[in-house]
């Protein structure tokens, strides 16, 4: 078997894992967020509906270009989209836990100022 052929075997298997890891885990933010089921319906259509019309061009560009290009091109615009996906949720998780510590402040300030 050809060098090729393994490593876009690979490539499908990370995809999949991917989607597998993501799609569990993006239905709690949305609710933490306000969000609905409904919308996080939404979401995970909008990201298989986006790698449907990402793959085909890709692929043409692969085949115009050769494999190494576009591969390393897709695999950094897809790490930087995980960097920034994991500050986001970063952020979001600081601002939950600072608005908790700031409640349990006041809470045990109020209840230390009535006795």
């Amino acid at each position: 078997m050809e060098n090729f052929v393994i490593v876009l075997a690979l490539v499908g298997i990370v995809d999949a894992i991917s989607y597998m890891v993501v799609s569990p885990s993006i239905v709690f933010y949305v609710l933490a967020n306000g969000g609905t089921k409904e919308q996080y319906g939404i979401i995970l259509s909008s990201f298989s509906f986006a790698s449907f019309c990402a793959k085909p061009i890709v692929g043409f560009w692969s085949d115009r270009k050769g494999f190494r290009v576009p591969y390393i091109a897709t695999l950094i615009i897809s790490a930087i989209g995980g960097f920034y996906t994991s500050w986001l949720l970063q952020c979001r998780r600081t601002q939950l836990l600072a608005s908790y510590s700031q409640d349990v402040y006041l809470e045990v300030s109020g209840l230390q100022t009535q006795q």
